[in-house]
């Protein structure tokens, strides 16, 4: 299963049995999933974040990391207003 390969490259462990109960959708089995998802992504982002060093550091890699970042929300937040514009026309008209 692709889902499988995608959660061990992650280094999520994730049983056959959570990802069926999701498929045939018992109670709460999404949120947990979802919430196992969720902690493991934070913890890896802050393992990234503490291998990228000081916040105040000057080296050439960490100010190319947080430009890109800074970049990427830059993007998200047009696309946001983007969205709420689209859905504003959607609604009124």
């Amino acid at each position: 299963m692709k889902l499988e390969k995608v959660f061990k490259k992650l280094g999520l462990v994730i049983k056959k049995e959570e990802i069926e109960d999701v498929i045939s959708c018992k109670p709460l089995a999404i949120e947990n999933l979802l919430k196992k998802i969720y902690f493991k992504v934070n913890k890896i982002k802050g393992d990234a974040n503490e291998s990228y060093g000081d916040p105040n550091s000057t080296s050439a890699k960490d100010q190319f990391y947080r430009s890109q970042i800074v970049e990427r929300d830059n993007q998200i937040e047009e696309l946001r207003v983007k969205l709420e514009v689209i859905l504003y026309f959607k609604i009124f008209f």
